[in-house]
C-alpha cells in the first residue's frame, strides 16, 4: 500500500544560560565577603589596641585580664559573622589564656608566646583547610549524584516522548492507509515544540 503522508516531530528545548547573571552575582557575594572580612579585621585590630592600653593604664590587672577583653568581643563579633569553626576559635582562645597566665607568672615572655600563639595559628588554619576540602568534596558527590538523577529522568522522559511518538506515527498511518482506499491525499507535516513542560503541536 503506497504511503501518502509522513510525521516530522521536532522538539525545540528552550533556555537561557543566565551565565552572566551568576557572574555578577557570584563576584557582588565575592566583593561583600571580602569587604565584611577587611571590616572585621579592623574592627578585631581597634578591640586589641582599646584592651591593649586598659592593661597599660592600669584599668585591667595584666594579660590574662586583657586576653580576656580582646576575646569575648571578639567572639561575639564571629558568632554574629556566622563563623563554622567556632570550637577552633574557642581553643586558639583558650590557648591564649594559658600563655598569658603564665606570662602574668614570669614563666614565659611575650616572644616566646606570640612564637608559640603563631605555631597553634598555623595549626588551626591547616585544619580549617582541611575541613573546607572535605565539605567540598562532599558537596562535588552531592551535585554529581543530583546530575546522575537528572540524567536518568531525561533520559527516561525522551524514552517515553520517543514511544509515544511512535505510536502516534503508527495511528497516523493506518489513518492513512484507510483513507487512501477512498480519497488519497497528502498530510502536511506535524511540527511539536516543547517549551519547558508544555508541548504544542502544529
Amino acid at each position: 500500500m503506497k504511503r501518502l503522508g509522513a510525521l516530522f516531530v521536532t522538539v525545540f528545548l528552550l533556555s537561557g544560560c543566565g551565565s552572566a547573571a551568576r557572574r555578577e552575582a557570584f563576584l557582588a557575594d565575592l566583593l561583600a565577603a571580602e569587604q565584611q572580612s577587611k571590616t572585621f579585621r579592623e574592627t578585631e585590630k581597634l578591640i586589641e589596641e582599646e584592651c591593649q592600653q586598659k592593661r597599660l593604664a592600669g584599668e585591667l590587672k595584666g594579660h590574662v585580664a586583657a586576653i580576656r577583653c580582646v576575646q569575648e568581643r571578639k567572639r561575639d563579633l564571629m558568632i554574629k559573622r556566622g563563623d563554622p569553626h567556632m570550637d577552633l576559635v574557642d581553643l586558639q582562645f583558650a590557648y591564649r589564656i594559658a600563655l598569658a597566665r603564665r606570662m602574668d607568672e614570669g614563666v614565659l615572655s611575650r616572644e616566646d608566646a606570640e612564637l608559640l600563639d603563631a605555631e597553634l595559628a598555623v595549626r588551626i588554619k591547616a585544619e580549617i583547610e582541611r575541613r573546607n576540602m572535605l565539605a567540598h568534596q562532599a558537596q562535588l558527590q552531592a551535585q554529581q549524584a543530583r546530575n546522575q538523577q537528572a540524567q536518568l529522568q531525561t533520559r527516561q522522559a525522551s524514552e517515553a516522548w520517543r514511544d509515544f511518538i511512535r505510536m502516534l506515527n503508527d495511528n497516523l498511518q493506518r489513518q492513512q492507509d484507510r483513507d487512501a482506499l477512498t480519497a488519497p491525499r497528502t498530510m502536511p507535516p506535524i511540527t511539536c515544540y516543547q517549551y519547558g513542560n508544555m508541548i504544542q503541536c502544529r
